[in-house]
């Protein structure tokens, strides 16, 4: 296995060792002992960074022994099959910013890295990449590492990022352009110890306000793509699935997923009146969602399927209304079915429709319909355009059936 080792270098990644401190009096106004570090090594003074590793970089060879990179080193002794370190400083000495931003740069620090990696047995093999632009400006450094991944990805199985070292800013840039790289490892250092960073945590968080402007915009197969990621949440993933049968008219396995009290009664219900009623209110509810979603050819397939509910609706109901026995059977799929009219020639027939269609007119404009959803507008509007005959001042609704 071929690994890459990615670190962004920060005021701590090189110390010396404690014990030899008598050794350094070169360095002595350079270096203190941090409290708050888990090492007991002296650190490189903050304030003129930049000077102070310049000053190390001038006595390395007085100094080399007791350097110690004990952010760096864990890391090298855990992977022990790195073909390539790629060493990330700030460099800002040609940007627009104030002074004391340039003093905390870190390229003198990573030519010192450098140089002492060399001397362990690393050579040919590290590349310093500087962060040359305004090290607070998040997209550059996302561009920054973006380059570095884009160019090392395909070269080897696994690419470790270590960000203990580095800026707040570096370390955001990394979360975000190592997110759903699989090769892509990001660690940290404490206690001395490597510590991967939980990037699957940030990845599920992202994906699943992905799945909830998915799921807003109804688009439940997109939403079921990442299903993975909800293993954890079966309540959450039989919703999901239950809306994306529903809205392709499964509503057998809709209610194996998830009980809905009104797709419950449709597929319970006797009457064929009564399912008709609740299947007109599914399919318009559908309709709604294909056409908020531009998806026009699904929308006109279901128009369709809205003209032929309603027309079975419409003559189920009138035959109620006037006793003409008939024999109906709702199809598995509404709202296909078979009607049997006995007893009934085709004119007697298209007469009783076009009562009908009279008869439904008024009652929809005297708001007697009783199925109250904003689709029945559209359906009022589908038939004045093709079933409306006028004549000598007056309006009547025609159907014929050949």
């Amino acid at each position: 296995m071929k690994n890459c080792l990615i670190c962004t270098l920060g005021n701590r990644d090189i110390q010396f060792k404690k014990e030899y401190e008598s050794d350094l009096k070169i360095l002595e106004n350079i270096l203190y002992k941090d409290n708050d570090l888990d090492s007991n090594e002296l650190c490189i003074k903050k304030n003129n960074f930049l000077d102070n590793t310049d000053k190390i970089r001038k006595n390395y060879n007085q100094i080399e022994d007791y350097i110690t990179l004990p952010i760096l080193q864990p890391c090298l002794d855990k992977y022990k099959k790195i073909k390539k370190i790629i060493l990330i400083p700030t460099d800002q000495r040609n940007e627009n910013i104030k002074e004391n931003h340039k003093k905390g740069d870190t390229f003198i620090a990573a030519k010192i890295i450098k140089r002492f990696l060399e001397r362990k047995g690393y050579s040919n093999n590290i590349e310093i990449k500087a962060a040359e632009f305004d090290a607070s400006n998040l997209e550059k450094w996302f561009n920054h590492i973006c380059k570095i991944i884009n160019n090392n990805y395909e070269e080897f199985d696994k690419l470790i990022f270590e960000i203990s070292g580095g800026i707040p800013t570096s370390k955001e840039a990394i979360r975000l352009a190592s997110l759903f790289k699989n090769k892509i490892e990001v660690v940290e250092i404490v206690s001395g110890k490597v510590n991967p960073t939980n990037m699957g945590f940030f990845e599920s968080r992202i994906i699943k306000e992905k799945v909830k402007d998915l799921i807003r915009n109804y688009n439940y197969t997109g939403a079921l793509a990442f299903e993975g990621y909800y293993k954890d949440d079966k309540e959450v993933l039989n919703l999901i699935n239950h809306l994306n049968y529903r809205l392709n008219f499964d509503f057998e396995n809709a209610l194996e997923c998830y009980c809905e009290k009104r797709l419950e009664e449709l597929m319970n219900e006797e009457n064929t009146i009564k399912k008709l009623e609740y299947f007109i209110l599914e399919l318009l509810d559908n309709m709604e969602i294909e056409l908020k979603n531009g998806n026009y050819a699904n929308f006109l397939a279901r128009v369709y399927r809205l003209d032929e509910a309603m027309g079975q609706y419409l003559f189920l109901r009138w035959f109620e209304k006037t006793g003409t026995k008939i024999s109906y059977k709702l199809g598995n799929n509404p709202p296909s079915g078979l009607i049997i009219v006995a007893n009934i020639g085709v004119d007697n027939l298209n007469e009783k429709l076009e009562s009908y269609l009279n008869d439904l007119m008024k009652r929809i404009k005297h708001n007697n319909f009783k199925i109250n959803h904003k689709g029945v507008s559209e359906l009022i509007k589908f038939i004045e355009e093709n079933y409306i005959n006028k004549e000598n001042g007056r309006s009547s609704y025609l159907l014929q059936i050949n």
